[in-house]
């Protein structure tokens, strides 16, 4: 038997998305993880050169599978995965909508029912080039906002400006190839929207939500229509 192949299921109503965090640090990952990949997904991981990137990639892979086995009681390893023409993940067929992403050792995947979604997460302390990062992707806008604030306020705000625009890539389905200065995020910390939007991707009933995965950490969940309820859960 497949280790990890199988986890007891947790009911995702309409209108609720899941939130799991995953620690990729265990020690014990490389058989029980690389057991559930599928062979193209087993090939990327050992293609890493560096044993941490290969672990953080085989373990995330591998709790993503395992969590969505549960909602579809399907062996872990049996999951079928499809992927859109700029690359965003989905359950081949039908299947719970997610997205997931990693900073470091720490991974978060999100799932519901009923909602296109994009979720990112960042490490707070990690080495960034806010000013250069600004001035090539925030919008006029958001420049201004930036400009506004003192400046032992600019890093954090760069953390929650950057996670809010990666999820609502991501949940649009574009990923980077979404023009950023397209599109106005708030970057005050506590209040996550969407500002407006010269895109017709980005159109319509879209909502963000500001979350804290682990101390250190901060994430964004983006999802197109209300959710009424977003519950965490540790994998």
């Amino acid at each position: 038997m497949r280790p990890h192949s199988r986890r007891p299921a947790i009911p995702l109503a309409f209108g609720v998305a899941h939130l799991w965090t995953v620690d990729l640090s265990r020690g014990d990952w490389r058989e029980q993880s690389l057991a559930v990949l599928s062979v193209e997904e087993r090939e990327r991981a050992l293609r890493f050169r560096q044993e941490s990137d290969m672990r953080r990639y085989a373990v995330g892979r591998a709790a993503l599978r395992t969590i969505l086995g549960g909602y579809l009681s399907t062996p872990a390893h049996e999951v079928a995965l499809a992927y859109g023409p700029h690359g965003k993940p989905s359950v081949a067929g039908s299947g719970p909508r997610f997205s997931f992403s990693h900073s470091d050792d720490l991974a978060v995947a999100a799932f519901a029912s009923d909602a296109e979604l994009g979720v990112d997460v960042e490490r707070l302390d990690r080495e960034a080039e806010v000013d250069t990062v600004v001035s090539g992707f925030a919008s006029k806008l958001e420049r201004e906002a930036f400009a506004a604030l003192p400046a032992e306020a600019r890093r954090p705000a760069f953390f929650r400006w950057w996670t809010r625009k990666e999820a609502l890539a991501k949940a649009a389905g574009l990923g980077l190839s979404l023009p950023f200065e397209s599109f106005d995020v708030s970057i005050a910390a506590g209040d996550a929207r969407l500002l407006s939007t010269r895109l017709a991707e980005l159109g319509g009933a879209w909502m963000l939500n500001e979350f804290e995965p682990a101390p250190g950490f901060i994430g964004a969940l983006a999802s197109y229509g209300q959710l009424t309820k977003i519950e965490s859960f540790a994998f």
